[in-house]
């Protein structure tokens, strides 16, 4: 048996450039901050891990999946795709919704990077909500 078989998991596992960042939390599992420009990005850590019906590998299986439950929360998924960061299969997904602000005619962009591993789950999401001049059509 293995030492990792006993290792559990935590957020100081996973690292980016937050350079500049504001925290706004920073519990056990859940990590916040605001950007410079003010979007927020968190990383969540789940275990177990999330229990989706599909193989994370299959990408046609997942775009359903998070096709459907955009559309259910009434967003839009813009991609999703399997990829591989520091030797880590992971999933990346962008989604679009309205805006949670009231009278705001803006979108709201979040972009997933779900990292799973056999126990647990890492999770960031970047947000940001649409700036500037919008327009219908």
């Amino acid at each position: 048996m293995s030492i990792f078989n006993f290792y559990k998991p935590n957020m100081a596992d996973v690292h980016f450039h937050e350079d500049g960042w504001e925290c706004c939390d920073n519990a056990q599992n859940n990590q916040s901050w605001y950007t410079e420009t003010r979007d927020p990005v968190r990383i969540q850590l789940f275990g177990p891990p999330a229990s989706w019906s599909f193989d994370l590998r299959d990408e046609k299986a997942a775009h359903a999946f998070f096709y459907a439950q955009s559309q259910s929360f009434g967003g839009a998924l813009l991609d999703i795709a399997v990829e591989t960061i520091a030797g880590v299969e992971c999933l990346v997904g962008v989604f679009k919704y309205k805006s949670p602000i009231p009278d705001h005619s803006g979108m709201y962009y979040v972009g997933i990077v779900w990292l799973p591993f056999e126990k647990f789950l890492f999770q960031v999401n970047f947000e940001s909500l649409e700036q500037g001049t919008t327009r219908r059509a």
